[in-house]
């Protein structure tokens, strides 16, 4: 650790900035979006099609190489308990913010 004036007497130049970033939580933001939309669609498309499309399930990734199950599962919330949406959304906002900075 230097201070700037001795790192300049060293030197002889002052040092490089650093590149600012933006404080915004934008992949944050993005993934609470895709939540809603999917939990959205979980209430407007009938028969839990998007439950029965996305949600994992262990012998048909082990025998239909259904991959992406393991990754959209996440995205599934209950239909009967919006809270459940809702306190997971407040904890990605929380621990996802603090994060990604």
């Amino acid at each position: 650790m230097i201070c700037p004036d001795c790192y300049r007497d060293v030197t002889g130049h002052s040092r490089p900035q650093r590149a600012r970033t933006s404080n915004n939580p934008n992949i944050t933001y993005t993934l609470i979006g895709i939540n809603v939309v999917v939990y959205l669609l979980q209430w407007i498309i009938p028969n839990y099609w998007v439950y029965n499309e996305f949600a994992y399930k262990a012998d048909w990734v082990a025998y239909s190489h259904e991959y992406y199950r393991a990754i959209t599962s996440g995205f599934l919330h209950s239909q009967n308990d919006p809270s459940h949406l809702l306190l997971n959304m407040v904890s990605l906002y929380l621990f996802g913010a603090a994060i990604e900075k």
